[in-house]
């Protein structure tokens, strides 16, 4: 289309509307595909700030946009967005169910579309937030056996981030039962994410690690870990959403993550 357009330019008269009118043109159909992925990026920074509804307006958008591009890789990408949405209305709404079932349809959808479209670079993701939506439904072995399969799709040279899913894994096998195999790979993967924490950027790195320390506080009740936790989200003035998860904890005795 772009291609088309630039040539029609070379044959009219550089001063003419007409040239104007098609550079236009080209201009926006050269830009086109990048719309759905910037309104994307755009939803994501609203959601990690914590304006969570203004964020499900963005990836909306931008789920329409990828739509429109048949992008089904941005489609699935924004499913996965969407459904951490849900995630922290969950979490921040008293546990409403409905919020629970919504982030459980958007991730059936996600690993749908990745299954059906045969997007490689989905795949771990699409198997871990349908094992997180298991775990919000409370169906821990199931969620133990989707872990397994999102690590087995995950890239091996994702440390940090395969660290951060086992601590996920970890949990769903202590709440199933498996308590001492599921706090050993949680303790195991929190000495894996301070280990290869450089690998990812620091916001990244202290969600992660952060996480890994209120699933530990969490399940074992320790005060040590809740300490530590409380010491990388307060250190990091971009944990919002992780704070809210701490205030959650520090009430409910749930932090969610």
């Amino acid at each position: 289309m772009t291609l088309r357009l630039w040539s029609r330019c070379c044959l009219v008269n550089s001063n003419s509307y007409q040239f104007k009118k098609i550079a236009v043109t080209a201009i926006f159909w050269y830009h086109y595909p990048m719309i759905g992925q910037k309104l994307l990026e755009q939803g994501e920074r609203l959601r990690e700030s914590g304006q969570t509804l203004d964020a499900l307006d963005m990836i909306h958008r931008a789920l329409e946009q990828f739509v429109v591009e048949k992008n089904y890789a941005g489609q699935a990408h924004c499913l996965l967005s969407r459904a951490i949405c849900w995630q922290h209305l969950y979490q921040f709404h008293a546990s409403e169910p409905v919020y629970a079932s919504l982030y459980r349809k958007d991730a059936e959808a996600m690993l749908e579309i990745v299954l059906s479209k045969q997007i490689a670079n989905e795949t771990a993701n699409a198997y871990y937030i349908t094992a997180k939506a298991q775990m919000m439904m409370g169906n821990f072995d199931r969620a133990a056996t989707l872990f397994q399969d999102a690590l087995k799709y995950l890239d091996p040279a994702r440390q940090a981030q395969a660290a951060d899913w086992q601590a996920n894994y970890g949990k769903a096998l202590y709440l199933h039962g498996q308590k001492e195999q599921g706090l050993e790979l949680m303790i195991r993967s929190l000495e894996a994410l301070r280990q290869h924490a450089k690998e990812v950027d620091s916001y990244t790195a202290n969600v992660w690690i952060s996480g890994a320390l209120l699933r530990l506080a969490e399940c074992t009740k320790e005060e040590k870990y809740l300490t530590e936790a409380k010491q990388v989200i307060n250190s990091d003035p971009k944990q919002i959403v992780r704070k809210k998860q701490l205030e959650n904890y520090l009430k409910t005795g749930s932090s969610g993550v």
